[in-house]
């Protein structure tokens, strides 16, 4: 069992878990994706990888509630915890160049932007100069903008 350490709500139909799976977070990398369930024999359903901590052992997730089985994983409260998380899967991102990135312009909207910063920190990491563009229908439904702003050189927002 994987217990959910937090949940926020991070605008009408956007939540983050932040879920204790050792491995995962041991072993995942930017662009990677996990397998959810809220139930034992429930639909699994994969979500990115937004985040991880190595140290604390966990991994976040954002998922957009708009069927059945992100519902049920919506009930789900802190300190509970989720039957089905494994990963990681599929390939990590490549930033791998002849020469080094030294400029980068990324540019997300809704829960797209999740995938988006632990990209963002793999840049600035290796010495770019990263810059992002998040949007949304509102300003409202815009999410992680906090978190961006500790880590990005130059932040634009758009809305519909």
């Amino acid at each position: 069992m994987y217990k959910i350490i937090k949940k926020k709500q991070l605008s009408e139909l956007v939540e983050l878990m932040v879920i204790e799976a050792p491995y995962v977070a041991r072993n995942g990398q930017t662009g990677q994706v996990v397998m959810v369930s809220a139930d034992e024999d429930g639909e699994r359903i994969p979500l990115t990888i937004q985040d991880y901590d190595r140290e604390k052992n966990t991994v976040n997730i954002i998922y957009q509630v708009v069927g059945y089985s992100t519902r049920r994983l919506s009930k789900k409260q802190e300190g509970e915890s989720l039957p089905v998380f494994f990963g990681p899967l599929g390939q990590p991102a490549h930033y791998e160049t002849a020469s080094p990135v030294k400029r980068v312009l990324e540019i997300g909207g809704g829960v797209g932007i999740a995938p988006l910063f632990p990209q963002m920190r793999m840049l600035k990491e290796k010495g770019a100069t990263v810059d992002v563009v998040l949007g949304g229908r509102s300003a409202d439904l815009v999410i992680l903008k906090e978190e961006f702003e500790g880590l990005v050189d130059n932040m634009f927002y758009a809305t519909n």
